[in-house]
């Protein structure tokens, strides 16, 4: 799990995202791709890189790839 902030949303549809980017508070920046719905929309998504409020992010690691499982408030 890690906790940042949103910099970048892609979408896939209305309501699932495809990938995404938050930076942790050590300035680390965490590329995440994403299968299926991650408990929030990407315009919740989009709403947290613009007030900068953190998201906690749940993901596994798949041949050097992070995927997202799950997103919620940080």
């Amino acid at each position: 799990m890690v906790v940042g902030t949103v910099t970048n949303v892609v979408t896939a549809s209305v309501t699932s995202v495809s990938e995404f980017e938050i930076v942790d508070e050590h300035g680390v920046t965490w590329k995440f791709g994403a299968r299926g719905f991650l408990g929030v929309t990407p315009s919740h998504l989009e709403e947290h890189a613009a007030t900068g409020e953190p998201v906690r992010v749940e993901y596994f690691e798949e041949n050097g790839s992070l995927v997202a499982i799950k997103v919620s408030d940080g």
